[in-house]
């Protein structure tokens, strides 16, 4: 059922008609804050329009972007657009058509949970692509409108490549995309990727294997063996795979709060904003050699004393715990992790059709800083050692693909690895590498598909560095440096994590307004003793799975063309980088 506010919502759209009949009646255009524009089936008196609080692009509305909401966005679409002739009704209703086109293709993308509703898609990633600018009866001219429109086409095209790849129509996309400038594209093997890697629980996993009648055998070794004989693996070429995936080694207890404390209905993404337009990137940082990282050691065995203390103190928050874990986890991939001075964590919650662009890990988000070396006039960028990669949730999304694509790289990357959503999970892999997110394909888990809010990925990621500034608003410091980092508002890079007990009282930077989420990362002593037993149980039941090794990262979009040039320009002979703009991603 639907709160009052969505009947509201849904009936107000439903009563501005938004029909191309509509186009001939008197009526006028009003202004739905922020930036959308509905054409009422009679002039509104200004209290009237005040009853409009959602606009028909939906999707870059907070109800749409909001997990919470996105059923409700997109019943509305359906009621402002139809379900068969959406195009000529958004020309006829919406001021900015190709916008309000590509946010219902979008969200209903997003809930696919039929073939037909990725015919809709299509359809509607069509329309939003043709409209032209003279296209549906405009109000005064405004740049602003224009540019977000010219904007909104470029996106169709964008995704709908996207769909054309990801369903094998690759002739179809091969055209869209050469049309569009493009060279190169993400392989048929990675964009198209196995349905297999689209990830379960590992719960479901083990229900599976045993109702098929493959047993899991017992491990015949501990954790801290079986990770010390493998730090470094090889492919059958001799390329040193530089991710490495390991499941069951997070304690139930544990992966269930974290699934708590990033639900979708948790104050951490409201208070941070997280779903609003131009939220940027936020992180938060633990100094290592403050922090009680040994809370376990890493053979997965617990520090603590007999009274319940651990030796260096009891942690004081849930990320404690966490890091600690996860640090014990990556270190027997990469042993440098546990000579770390600091974590850096964030999160993120993406709708099965997101991905997350082809990226380095970075301090700063890729700030240059001096260079060491004697030309003082040269900058670098920082990597971590390592970042891993928390599956909170699984099943929803695509994988994470990771490279062997470095910052100094002359050509693409030619080796490339698919780790699958598997909630529960933790992939690690080296910090100076490239990696991204590839967008969920086909339609949502019907297994998932069936919650109260849109299934979301869920994931958190952790760097740890041998050092980095940890940048507090009112004391910056350098990890290890004795020095401790204070600060942890407003919202930015490595902030200081708050302490979710006194932050309130100790912390000046704390906004005015209310400020909660920090006390959902608390934890109290039965917690920890709950999960101090489980990590002991996890830690000998632990197993690594392997990354799934893609026959190619890119590939040429028209091989033919691409050869034909002097010198080749195919993707195997390539001897430097091409344009970014050349290469397709999504």
């Amino acid at each position: 059922p639907l709160s009052p506010a969505s009947r509201n919502f849904l009936d107000s759209v439903i009563r501005v008609g938004m029909g191309p009949a509509d186009g001939d009646e008197p009526g006028g255009w009003c202004r739905v804050e922020p930036g959308g524009w509905v054409r009422r089936r009679r002039r509104a008196e200004p209290a009237d329009r005040d009853r409009l609080v959602e606009r028909v692009l939906a999707l870059a509305t907070k109800r749409s972007a909001d997990a919470r909401h996105a059923r409700d966005a997109l019943r509305a679409f359906r009621a402002a657009l139809g379900t068969r002739d959406e195009a000529n009704r958004a020309r006829a209703a919406s001021r900015e058509p190709a916008t309000a086109l590509l946010a219902a293709a979008r969200i209903t993308k997003r809930l696919a949970s039929r073939p037909e509703d990725l015919q809709a898609v299509e359809r509607l990633l069509r329309a939003a692509a043709s409209v032209t600018a003279d296209d549906g009866k405009k109000p005064a001219d405004d740049s602003e409108s224009s540019l977000r429109e010219a904007s909104s086409r470029r996106a169709a095209n964008v995704e709908l490549g996207v769909l054309l790849c990801q369903e094998g129509r690759d002739a179809e996309a091969a055209q869209l995309l050469t049309a569009m400038g493009c060279r190169y594209r993400l392989a048929r093997g990675v964009l198209r990727y196995p349905k297999q890697l689209n990830g379960l629980t590992h719960e479901t996993k083990a229900k599976a294997a045993k109702a098929n009648g493959v047993e899991r055998r017992a491990p015949t070794e501990n954790f801290a063996q079986t990770f010390s004989a493998k730090k470094e693996k090889e492919d059958a070429r001799g390329n040193v795979i530089p991710v490495r995936a390991f499941d069951g080694a997070l304690p139930l207890t544990l992966l269930a709060r974290l699934r708590r404390v990033f639900a979708p209905d948790s104050a951490f993404w409201d208070e941070h904003g997280y779903h609003e337009e131009g939220c940027g990137f936020f992180s938060y940082a633990h100094d290592l050699t403050q922090s009680p990282e040994r809370f376990y050691d890493h053979d997965g065995a617990c520090s603590m004393r007999g009274d319940g203390e651990s030796v260096r103190g009891k942690p004081s928050s849930l990320m404690d715990v966490v890091i600690s874990r996860v640090r014990a986890v990556v270190s027997r991939a990469f042993p440098a992790a546990a000579e770390a001075t600091a974590a850096e964590w964030w999160a993120h919650s993406r709708p099965h059709a997101s991905g997350h662009q082809m990226h380095f890990d970075s301090d700063d988000e890729g700030a240059p800083v001096a260079s060491t070396q004697s030309n003082a006039n040269r900058r670098t960028i920082r990597h971590p050692i390592c970042s891993a990669v928390v599956f909170v949730t699984g099943g929803v999304g695509g994988p994470t693909l990771v490279t062997d694509q470095r910052d100094d790289a002359k050509r693409l990357a030619r080796n490339g690895w698919l780790v699958a959503p598997v909630a529960g999970r933790v992939a690690v892999f080296d910090g100076e590498c490239l990696h991204g997110v590839m967008p969920g394909r086909g339609l949502v888990s019907k297994r998932v598909s069936r919650d109260v809010f849109e299934p979301r990925r869920v994931t958190l990621m952790i760097a740890f560095w041998r050092d980095v500034e940890i940048r507090g608003a009112l004391v910056s410091a350098t990890s290890g440096s004795g020095t401790i980092a204070r600060g942890s508002f407003p919202r930015g890079s490595a902030r200081p994590f708050p302490d979710p007990r006194t932050f309130l009282e100790d912390d000046p930077t704390v906004p005015s307004k209310e400020i909660t989420w920090p006390r959902a990362f608390d934890v109290d002593d039965a917690f920890l003793k709950e999960t101090r037993e489980e990590t002991l149980r996890c830690a000998a039941a632990a197993e690594e799975v392997s990354a799934v090794k893609a026959a190619a990262v890119w590939e040429d979009v028209d091989a033919e063309r691409n050869a034909a040039c002097f010198p080749s320009l195919s993707v195997t002979e390539l001897r430097s980088l091409p344009a970014y703009d050349a290469c397709f991603m999504f």
